[in-house]
């Protein structure tokens, strides 16, 4: 991030979601999407980029931002996420989901709140949006997951987008960047947190991520929405004693979810 200086807040319009909801239709897969866009006044933070702090430059921006969460206890497939930022067009960036490590210290850095831990468990494409409205256009910026990911419920996950890894590829490019946030905590299953990483992703690992609100009040979370569903059935095994409760509200009883599995997905399930 750069400095404890590189903060304003301006104001945007944008129609937001429950912070926490859930969906489920007859027919549909159960679904939980926690978000705090709904609490987001449309405040933005400068200070995410590329990491060039050499000459002719000296622009120190971070170039790795994230939202940690915390899985739900039946919906453990995660889908798709969403940031809110307005970017410059010429700037690269990737989606990635990480294992999360909250007790990870870092003697180094004293706002160190824990770190990314283990391989990549989804890394996207390159991407980059296709208008900047230098500050006062903020949108979303959606990674999705082809087949979902499964997680562990109750498990935290760092959630993040970087400039590092097409670092030689951003190279010069200085225009400032805005991001979307909210002042106060507006998610309980996690926090924003960044990292001066240098371009450098080997660094996700093995250094401490800084969570801004512990040297700056007011810097709690990153303006997100995260949607997950309920893992599927591969065998009849899978739906038998009771066991077709572990999917959620996916199936309206065992029945429905060997319907499922026998015909490969073709029977939609009912739901409750």
């Amino acid at each position: 991030m750069n400095g404890r200086d590189g903060l304003r807040s301006l104001l945007s319009t944008l129609c937001g979601v429950a912070a926490i909801s859930l969906a489920a239709a007859p027919g549909a897969l159960a679904t939980t999407t926690s978000s705090n866009t709904s609490l987001w006044d449309g405040s933005l933070v400068s200070g995410f980029g590329v990491s060039n702090c050499f000459a002719p430059s000296f622009l120190c921006y971070t170039p790795t931002y994230g939202q940690t969460v915390t899985v739900p206890s039946t919906d453990t497939t995660l889908d798709s996420f969403t940031f809110y930022a307005d970017l410059p067009t010429n700037l690269i960036f990737r989606g990635e989901v990480y294992a999360w490590d909250p007790n990870t210290l870092d003697p180094n850095n004293a706002y160190a709140m824990g770190s990314a831990t283990g391989p990549a468990l989804y890394a996207s494409d390159q991407m980059h949006t296709t208008t900047y409205g230098s500050g006062f256009t903020p949108q979303p910026i959606t990674f999705n997951i082809p087949g979902g990911l499964p997680l562990t419920a109750g498990a935290q996950y760092v959630l993040f987008f970087t400039t590092s890894v097409d670092f030689a590829a951003n190279a010069g490019i200085t225009t400032t960047s805005f991001v979307g946030y909210t002042a106060s905590d507006t998610y309980s299953g996690g926090d924003w947190v960044y990292i001066d990483d240098e371009g450098d992703p080997n660094q996700w690992t093995t250094k401490g991520w800084t969570h801004p609100a512990l040297f700056f009040a007011g810097q709690d979370d990153l303006a997100f929405q995260a949607t997950f569903s309920s893992p599927l059935p591969t065998s009849k095994a899978q739906c038998m004693d009771g066991d077709w409760k572990n999917f959620g509200t996916t199936f309206k009883n065992r029945g429905d979810c060997v319907s499922f599995v026998a015909s490969g997905g073709k029977n939609p399930p009912s739901g409750p």
